[in-house]
C-alpha cells in the first residue's frame, strides 16, 4: 500500500511540475541587446561576416551562377533545369521570386547587417591592440564594400544601409539609393579599410 502512495505521489509531482510551459530564450543564436561587450564576442562577429561570404546565395553557389550563366561564360547544359532557376538565368526569363535572385539579395543584406553591427559597436570594446581593433575595422568596411559592389553591379540602385539595424524597413523602406551614392559608399570604405589594414594579413583567409 505504502508503494502505491508513494507511485501516486511521484505521478502528481511530475503532472504538476508539466504544468507550465517551459519557456527558453533561443538558445543557437547571440541575443545582440546583450552580446559584443567584449573583444572574445566582437571578433566571433567579426568571424561570422566572414563566414556569411560562403552562404549558398553569396560566394558558396548562387552568386557565380547569377553572374556567369547569362554571360558568355558558362551556360546551363542540363535539360532538366530549362524551365527552373538556373534556365531562367540561361534564358533571360528570370522572375522576382526566382530563388537564386531571392537568397543572393537576402544573403547579400545578411552579412551588411553584420559588418554593420561590428561597426557601430566595436568602438566601444576594449582591445588588448588598437591595431587589431583598427584591422577589424577595415576588415568589415571591405566586406561591406564588396557587398554592395555586388549589388550595385547586379541590380543597380539599391537600398544603402551603413548603421546596425533590427528592423528591416530601415533597409528597404528608405527606397533605392542612386548608382552614383552606392559607388560613393564602396570608394569611401574601401579607402578607410586601406587605411586601416596591415600591409599584409598574418592570419589565412583575413582581408
Amino acid at each position: 500500500m505504502k508503494r502505491k502512495f508513494a507511485a501516486l505521489a511521484v505521478l502528481l509531482l511530475v503532472v504538476s511540475a508539466c504544468e507550465q510551459e517551459l519557456i527558453q530564450d533561443p538558445i543557437t543564436s547571440k541575443d545582440l541587446s546583450v552580446f559584443l561587450q567584449n573583444e572574445t564576442e566582437v571578433e566571433e562577429y567579426v568571424n561570422a561576416a566572414y563566414a556569411n561570404l560562403q552562404l549558398n546565395g553569396l560566394y558558396g553557389l548562387y552568386l557565380p551562377a547569377l553572374a556567369e550563366i547569362p554571360s558568355d561564360n558558362s551556360f546551363d547544359e542540363v535539360p532538366a533545369n530549362d524551365a527552373g532557376v538556373y534556365g531562367q538565368l540561361d534564358e533571360f526569363t528570370t522572375i522576382p521570386s526566382n530563388e537564386i535572385v531571392a537568397t543572393t539579395w537576402r544573403d547579400s543584406y545578411q552579412g551588411i547587417q553584420k559588418t554593420n553591427v561590428v561597426l557601430n559597436r566595436i568602438d566601444r570594446v576594449a582591445y588588448k591592440t588598437e591595431a587589431t581593433k583598427e584591422a577589424r575595422k577595415g576588415e568589415m568596411k571591405f566586406i561591406r564594400a564588396l557587398l554592395y559592389f555586388n549589388l550595385v553591379r547586379l541590380w543597380g540602385e539599391v537600398p544603402l544601409v551603413t548603421e546596425e539595424t533590427t528592423d528591416p524597413n530601415r533597409f528597404f523602406g528608405q527606397g533605392r539609393t542612386p548608382v552614383g551614392g552606392v559607388y560613393d559608399q564602396i570608394k569611401k570604405d574601401l579607402t578607410e579599410a586601406i587605411d586601416a589594414l596591415p600591409d599584409a594579413s598574418g592570419q589565412p583567409g583575413r582581408v
